[in-house]
């Protein structure tokens, strides 16, 4: 029975362009395991060695021999051809490149097409003998395929030309090009050399905090992930990763980026995502994210994909998020293990954020599903948050003894024209690991100099720094002196830049 199992095992159809054959496809065989003819095809194949494909069609599948050399019209020459798994029948109308790292990755030219019949004494492939005649545009006349294995269950036959007017007409070796569109190895190559991206490390667009969710459908929502905002620009085999100050991560999600090279092939794309680890009930944390790249175990991180930006070469930015979603989604189809699509809904904004609020989720992100990509914070986008929670400069801290890592409390602000704005302390979810982390971090920032325009009121002993570290930090309000109530350290931002920290709840 012909089976295109084999076909199918060897070959990632989410990454090569050739037809896929019906999984486990069985087709009824004849007698003589050659049919009545049918279709057949000859490909010049680029791949680690340059080498022709004989294909013919039979029994639902096209039966199939490599051919190093080729045919040839000439008598004295036999052609090794081995028996190579059978093919779909809609390959005989493949012509393009297997992308680099697949089964036979190279370029694939139709060499010659036609159609064949069997000969009237033929016997079948199962006699070890297979004679037939070829109408083709370069191929003519008739021809033998010879077993010449130890058992018929062997792959090498050789093939040859058989006496008729053709013998002798012509020299086979002298075509190079695609009997169909007359293109030649080096014109697929060009053809299908990936594309540059239009961009590079942009910056991303930030949605704004707002309390009131809008009615209607105009907005589209998706879960607001919490994690380091992340975008990868990926071509020629190469991803970067970028955070949303421009800082370059691929280091600390090599593998991520690793991923995501393998799964682009041919393509180059500039993705928009978040970078979380979702713990066992799916939530994303962001205190596991920090711990798992300090301890540089990743292997748990995924890379969850909500915008494309670019996709070969083309600048998708000025397209509607709701378009350039529905490409995402295709791109991301079968998209492997880590890199996850997230997905959205239409309207429904008030029942989105009501069942994010009762799983416990940081909030829900709409976006107007007619707006473009723009590198600014603009109300096309807005966050609706379940709690109250955003980053916050770290410019100092009261001394403990009774902890640790010697800390109190760290003392938070925001920057407003150019002023860094105390708005009050955490001195709850650092345990004394991360303590300890902070102690480190700290004692290179040390400064006797108060960077706070309003210094603190306190009796405590406090440890001066420079604001270069930003820390998330969720928290019940704002009171009427604008200070913080019940806040809590979630971690640090090392993706933001302090500059860029203002007060989203105030402003």
């Amino acid at each position: 029975m012909s089976n295109l199992k084999e076909y199918n095992k060897k070959r990632d159809f989410s990454k090569t362009s050739e037809p896929k054959g019906s999984k486990g496809q069985k087709t009824k065989t004849s007698k003589t395991n050659t049919g009545e003819g049918g279709v057949f095809v000859v490909q010049y194949h680029s791949a680690s060695r340059v080498h022709f494909d004989l294909r013919l069609e039979m029994d639902g599948v096209l039966a199939s021999w490599a051919v190093p050399k080729g045919l040839s019209y000439f008598a004295q020459d036999k052609r090794l051809a081995v028996r190579v798994e059978d093919h779909p029948k809609e390959y005989a109308n493949f012509e393009g490149v297997i992308p680099k790292g697949e089964y036979g990755a190279g370029e694939v030219l139709i060499w010659d097409t036609g159609v064949w019949h069997p000969a009237k004494e033929n016997k079948g492939l199962n006699s070890g003998v297979l004679k037939f005649t070829l109408k083709g545009k370069r191929l003519k006349g008739d021809w033998a395929l010879i077993n010449i294995s130890k058992t018929k269950d062997e792959n090498n036959w050789i093939i040859i030309k058989e006496h008729d007017k053709y013998l002798n007409s012509d020299d086979l070796t002298k075509y190079k090009t695609s009997i169909k569109t007359g293109k030649t190895f080096l014109d697929l190559k060009k053809e299908n050399k990936p594309k540059r991206n239009p961009f590079k490390c942009i910056k991303p667009m930030l949605a704004k905090l707002v309390e009131k969710i809008p009615n209607g459908n105009n907005y589209l929502y998706e879960i607001k992930y919490d994690g380091y905002r992340i975008l990868a620009y990926t071509e020629a085999n190469n991803t970067t990763l970028y955070t949303r100050n421009g800082v370059d991560f691929t280091a600390k999600f090599a593998g991520i980026a690793s991923v995501l090279s393998e799964f682009a092939g041919n393509n180059s794309f500039v993705l928009d995502g978040e970078m979380v680890v979702f713990d066992k009930n799916g939530k994303t944390d962001f205190q596991t994210l920090q711990n798992s790249i300090r301890k540089k175990q990743t292997n748990m991180v995924s890379y969850v994909v909500f915008d494309l930006l670019a996709l070969n070469g083309k600048d998708m930015r000025a397209l509607p998020i709701i378009e350039r979603k529905a490409e995402l989604e295709k791109l991301l189809k079968n998209a492997p293990a880590g890199i996850v699509y997230s997905s959205h809904t239409i309207g429904k904004g008030k029942q989105c954020f009501n069942l994010a609020k009762r799983m416990g989720l940081e909030g829900i992100i709409g976006k107007e599903k007619n707006s473009k990509y723009l590198s600014t914070r603009s109300g096309d986008w807005i966050k609706i948050k379940c709690y109250k929670r955003q980053e916050f400069v770290i410019a100092g801290y009261t001394k403990s003894d009774k902890t640790a890592g010697g800390i109190g409390a760290i003392l938070l602000g925001y920057y407003f024209n150019k002023y860094l704005i105390y708005c009050g302390r955490a001195g709850t979810g650092f345990d004394a690991e991360e303590s300890k982390i902070l102690k480190s971090k700290f004692s290179k920032l040390k400064t006797t100099k108060c960077p706070f325009k309003n210094p603190p009121k306190t009796k405590d002993d406090v440890v001066w720094l420079s604001p270069k570290l930003v820390a998330e930090i969720q928290f019940a309000e704002f009171t009427n002196e604008k200070q913080l109530r019940q806040a809590s350290y979630k971690g640090l931002r090392v993706d933001k830049n302090p500059q860029d920290v203002v007060n989203e709840y105030l402003n």
